[in-house]
């Protein structure tokens, strides 16, 4: 922790943060999506909103970043797992929809404090409050920085012990004993004295309709067996070798339409004409659009747009 102390530089940090806040704050403190915490669906439940648990035993974790070859998926998964009490091979991750709690409050520490916001740690006192109402509501859901791991370190870890104790109170209560006497290993719910386990699959729904702690108590450094493990396999790589993962030329929506373009191929060029009589006949074709330099054809398939792009005489 740091002082505050007053430069020149801070004050306009803090003079253009006070007029983003009174620009946007108010807006952003208000644009929290719906949470889905505590809810059940066919497969499981809502534990979080970060965490869902199947009733196969299988955790999704959500997190507002996205993976894009960086190993940002498998380093929140293992520091939600850390706490959460169960493997890597146990747990998915994946991309969470826009909404305030997956906001990367690193971002928002940098940007308004470079180089060092996050190095020396907040402005202690009422500064301190202001900066971190400042940043929580200009920030936004972002990956980027190198701050995934800095964002998620403790937040993805508390998600995952929150989870943990609602498991493990759920477990108690069935079984009529004190949860002090419950333990988490490999995704179940253990009990010693009377050798009885529970998945947690079999908990899930059970679980979300327990209280979340209003705090816990994290793993010391001394107990963690995935944080810092030597050989972590990343969680995002079966998926993009066996090709299941989806990228975004992947998603698909009802009724939705591609299209193929052919831009000028001089600068400063324009179109000057184009037969599309033969193309406006293919299969699927929707509509040929004439621009200033380019032509684009909108079809139900990209074979098909592409196909009838080459058809056109432009």
């Amino acid at each position: 922790m740091t002082k505050l102390v007053t430069t020149r530089r801070s004050v306009l940090v803090g003079a253009g943060a006070l007029g983003l806040l009174i620009g946007v704050g108010a807006w952003k403190l208000t644009q929290k999506g719906p949470s889905v915490a505590g809810t059940s669906d066919a497969s499981g439940a809502f534990l979080n909103d970060w965490i869902h648990v199947g009733r196969d035993g299988v955790v999704t974790l959500r997190t507002g970043q996205s993976e894009m070859g960086q190993g940002a998926f498998t380093g929140i998964a293992t520091l939600a797992a850390e706490e959460l009490g169960c493997r890597l091979d146990q747990m998915r991750v994946e991309t969470g929809p826009a909404s305030a709690v997956f906001k990367n409050i690193a971002v928002g520490r940098e940007a308004l404090a470079p180089n060092h916001g996050l190095a020396k740690g907040p402005p202690e006192g009422f500064g301190g409050k202001v900066f971190d109402f400042v940043v929580e509501a200009a920030t936004q859901q972002i990956t980027g920085g190198s701050s995934t791991i800095s964002n998620g370190f403790d937040r993805a870890r508390i998600v995952g012990a929150v989870a943990r104790e609602m498991l493990v109170g759920a477990a108690a209560r069935q079984w009529g004993v004190a949860a002090s006497e419950c333990a988490v290993k490999d995704g179940a719910v253990l009990h010693a004295g009377s050798k009885r386990q529970l998945g947690f699959g079999e908990l899930a729904e059970a679980a979300a309709k327990e209280t979340p702690p209003a705090k816990v108590t994290l793993k010391p450094r001394e107990q963690w067996t995935l944080i810092g493990a030597p050989k972590t396999a990343r969680v995002d790589i079966p998926e993009k070798v066996d090709g299941s993962a989806r990228y975004g030329i992947d998603v698909r929506r009802p009724g939705m339409l591609f299209a193929a373009i052919a831009n000028c191929p001089e600068f400063g060029g324009a179109l000057d004409r184009v037969d599309e009589a033969k193309a406006a006949k293919m299969p699927g074709v929707v509509k040929v659009v004439s621009l200033d330099n380019a032509i684009a054809v909108v079809a139900d398939t990209t074979w098909r747009a592409k196909a009838a792009l080459a058809a056109l005489q432009i």
